[in-house]
């Protein structure tokens, strides 16, 4: 559900039941030009409907954040958004991207960290694995920065 959809009688009502946080991040630079730009946003929308749709009414979507910072301070960035998101109320907060070099900086304080391994996989198998995660951590098993 994306949190534009969300009414105020409805947040008040189920807000112990939309209890993730889903955080996009496009990790764009400015250097891309518009296809490359529009690749990176199909891919995230993509990686955005095997978490999305299939855990409708639990999982709240943000909006994405576009625009990459310095390395230094793009986690400390990242996760300043993921202590404000906490405070409103969110149990777990997943933070999605499909770019692979993220895997270089630390996201720690993220519940789960979702992103594409190097080697590609196919669509149903990137599926499963990620619902696999999800649900591991709903179920208070570890899943923190892991790559799918």
């Amino acid at each position: 559900m994306k949190f534009s959809e969300i009414e105020i009688n409805l947040w008040d009502e189920h807000r112990e039941y939309l209890d993730t946080c889903l955080l996009p991040f496009t990790g764009l630079t400015g250097e891309e030009n518009p296809m490359e730009t529009t690749k990176a946003l199909e891919e995230l929308r993509d990686m955005l409907d095997l978490v999305e749709i299939p855990f409708n009414g639990r999982v709240v979507t943000y909006p994405t954040v576009h625009f990459h910072q310095e390395e230094e301070q793009l986690a400390s960035y990242l996760n300043n958004i993921r202590l404000n998101l906490k405070k409103q109320g969110f149990t777990y907060l997943i933070l999605i991207t499909h770019q692979t070099e993220m895997d270089k900086l630390k996201f720690q304080e993220f519940d789960l960290f979702l992103m594409p391994d190097e080697k590609e996989q196919d669509l149903v198998s990137l599926k499963d694995e990620i619902s696999n995660k999800v649900q591991a951590l709903w179920n208070n098993k570890s899943g923190k920065g892991e790559s799918v």
